[in-house]
């Protein structure tokens, strides 16, 4: 099963056509910083994780995005959907 591509553009466009460069920008070689990323995962369960935390749980939504962060660098695939995957909150007392 496939964990998932990370692909990268450019939204400039070429002052001759009006075009977008796209990925054959040559900028896109020689600058990391230049263009934009795209992360493509399992959709399904991508949404199935987000949507685990209850809006106003911020600690939660970072965990949650910490996770998805980490699948992408680490080219892990993502967790099933479960509570477990928002981690347990640390105790508040």
């Amino acid at each position: 099963m496939k964990n998932g591509t990370i692909t990268r553009r450019c939204r400039c466009t070429a002052p001759e056509t009006g075009k977008d460069l796209g990925a054959s920008r040559p900028k896109l070689q020689s600058s990391r910083w230049h263009g934009t990323y795209g992360v493509f995962q399992e959709p399904n369960k991508v949404r199935a994780l987000l949507a685990i935390p209850e809006e106003n749980d911020a600690w939660r939504r970072t965990q949650i995005s910490d996770l998805l962060e980490n699948s992408v660098k680490d080219r892990s695939p993502l967790p099933d959907q479960t509570r477990s995957a928002a981690g347990s909150r640390p105790d508040s007392h």
